[in-house]
């Protein structure tokens, strides 16, 4: 609205300066608005005086935020810049530690395997220790437990373990055997027959048992 009113006094303004042929008027128009523009001219040099600190300080905070905005760019890259590093990094170490994963685990495995050789090559001794003590069920449970390492066997060097193995399941299966006998039948008949035959039934028991044991120290 100011704006339109201005114009239409200039407009006014040039309209009276045309059409007015009185040079005294014309004259007194002309002063008229010289003065009023140095009115306004002295105004807006006071406006921009009065506004020059604020305009200065405007200026000077654009300026530092556009540097502030220009250095957080910078910065903001920079950082890209060192995550973009740390993921290749972080992708060369899991590469690393996968192939040190690996290594242990086959590593690892490597003992396991020493771990039940050397456990297969002791069974020998232990089971004919297990049997001269009468011990048959800890016998048993060591010769089951052998049989979950057969895939060792298959090994050259410990083919001899495996047929002394075999050797000694069998033994194990006639003293079984015998003692389940001495044990069902022999023992309940010395019970009955009485001292003469406890006693030609215990030299008889006791030369099966030298034979046996004659046969243990051979295996």
């Amino acid at each position: 609205m100011e704006r339109q009113s201005t114009t239409f006094i200039l407009m006014k303004i040039i309209r009276d300066l045309n059409f007015n042929t009185n040079t005294e008027a014309r004259e007194q128009q002309r002063r008229f608005v010289n003065e009023r523009f140095q009115r306004s001219n002295t105004k807006i040099d006071h406006c921009i005086k009065s506004s020059a600190a604020d305009l200065t300080e405007l200026i000077t905070n654009f300026s530092d935020i556009y540097t502030s905005i220009e250095q957080s760019k910078n910065r903001v890259q920079n950082v890209r810049e060192r995550l973009r590093e740390c993921k290749n990094l972080l992708l060369l170490k899991r590469q690393d530690i996968r192939k040190l994963w690996l290594l242990t685990s086959e590593q690892n495995a490597l003992v396991k395997i020493y771990q039940n050789i050397d456990e297969l090559k002791h069974v020998p001794l232990r089971l004919q220790f297990y049997l001269n003590k009468h011990l048959y069920i800890h016998a048993s449970l060591l010769l089951l437990k052998a049989k979950e390492h057969q895939e060792l066997r298959l090994i050259n060097a410990l083919s001899d373990i495996d047929t002394q193995l075999k050797d000694e399941r069998v033994s194990l299966e006639h003293q079984l055997r015998s003692e389940l006998i001495n044990q069902l039948f022999e023992k309940p008949c010395r019970d009955i027959l009485g001292n003469k035959n406890v006693s030609s039934s215990t030299n008889s028991t006791l030369l099966t048992n030298k034979n046996d044991h004659n046969y243990l120290s051979r295996i």
